[in-house]
């Protein structure tokens, strides 16, 4: 049978797993299984092409591009844990988080992950998690409804924060700025960039090329190993600050060495989490009649222990005080920091689970086998718990080659 440019194309997107291991994927030929009949069809996240890119990423590419053409060995162990435990998500489930695994923003692609390393957790844990649920009576449809193996049932929403403390403003103007200057060819320099802060439009290179040109020629300070290249300050916004270093004087011969002074603020660590607590916090009122909990990723690595405590006791706690408690609805708080496939293979994921002293339905469940923290004699007391990757019976690996 002829193949059609159709069926070319949904053979390029699909594939048939048995028991998944990394790329143990059948195609599709000429419209029929390749592989046994009780194999059934689902399709992948990634795509099923040879790759032989091993450039790190750009800084105009979504994670999920580099991911998907990198040959890295930290792009294949990420597609491989993704596909692995894709495989066992619901295939009535898998088309959205697919989608949003593939949306080309950052932000969803580390909330579909999230999602994703949770319901493996409670599989991992003997647990049945149920994605997007119907609750009895409502309209409202959980991240998470979960039965765990005693029979008692939990609720759970996930939420991943990408609001850090301190680091470099997410603009495409920028990056596309940021990959010019990895790429400018100064002979005999290299290029240390100082600030990019990005305009309110687009910015010619051919400007800043001349811009950097001119300052090569035109040292400010007579130091011919260290050139100040005066900051190029546009009408619309721009600030770049660059600093030519002499190869000679130079051991990172690399053609291109950022030292950026990030550009972007945030308002705290302790801000970011409270607020993504509050968006989930008054989703369910009394009429579910079960544990709620709230599992929060966070990205910024400024994070310590008080961070964590600080948004949840107090005048302006989340949880308010024992005279003046507020969302009791929410039994616990799961936060994670930097859930990642690279750090979770690394073993490098921090996980802490805060159980609610004022909550109308305490939680006790599987997630306390985490490290778990309770409010007892007026302040936070650790029950020190497993890691999460040894939860989700996953072997450290040495990242070092990566």
């Amino acid at each position: 049978m002829r193949k059609t440019k159709a069926s070319r194309s949904k053979a390029s997107r699909c594939v048939v797993f048995d028991w998944i291991t990394p790329y143990s994927c059948h195609t599709l030929k000429s419209g029929h299984w390749n592989g046994p009949r009780n194999r059934r069809f689902m399709s992948t996240v990634f795509d099923c092409i040879t790759r032989t890119e091993t450039c790190y990423k750009r800084s105009t590419d979504s994670i999920f591009a580099h991911w998907n053409r990198s040959a890295r060995p930290s792009s294949d162990a990420a597609r491989a844990l993704i596909e692995d435990w894709f495989a066992r998500i619901p295939i009535t489930e898998q088309r959205e988080l697919r989608s949003r695994f593939r949306c080309g923003f950052d932000a969803g692609l580390a909330a579909a992950f999230q999602e994703l390393c949770l319901h493996e957790l409670f599989l991992r844990a003997g647990c049945k998690p149920t994605l997007h649920a119907t609750l009895a009576g409502t309209a409202k449809q959980p991240d998470f409804l979960v039965q765990e193996a005693d029979g008692s049932e939990l609720l759970l929403e996930a939420k991943s924060s990408t609001d850090i403390s301190s680091g470099p403003e997410n603009n495409p103007w920028r990056n596309r700025i940021l990959d010019f200057l990895r790429g400018f060819k100064c002979d005999g320099f290299s290029l240390g960039v100082g600030e990019v802060t990005a305009g309110s439009s687009d910015l010619s290179q051919r400007l800043l090329r001349k811009h950097i040109r001119e300052g090569l020629s035109t040292p400010v300070d007579g130091n011919p190993e260290r050139i100040l290249i005066p900051p190029l300050e546009t009408d619309d916004g721009w600030k770049i600050r660059l600093t030519a270093f002499s190869d000679a004087s130079f051991t990172n011969k690399s053609r291109c060495v950022l030292y950026e002074a990030w550009s972007r603020t945030w308002n705290g660590p302790t801000c970011a989490l409270l607020n993504s607590l509050k968006k989930k916090g008054g989703r369910y009122g009394d009429g579910v009649s079960m544990p709620f909990v709230i599992a929060v990723n966070s990205f910024d690595p400024m994070l310590v222990d008080r961070d964590y405590e600080e948004p949840l006791l107090g005048e302006r706690g989340f949880w308010g005080s024992s005279s003046a408690p507020q969302y009791r609805r929410v039994s616990a708080v799961l936060f994670t920091k930097n859930l990642w496939p690279e750090t979770l293979l690394a073993g490098q994921v921090e996980s802490r689970l805060y159980l609610n002293p004022f909550a109308q339905r305490p939680y006790n469940g599987i997630l306390t086998k985490l490290d778990t923290f309770r409010f007892e004699g007026g302040s936070w007391q650790r029950y020190p718990g497993k890691a999460i990757h040894e939860l989700l019976q996953l072997r450290p690996q040495d990242s070092s080659s990566w």
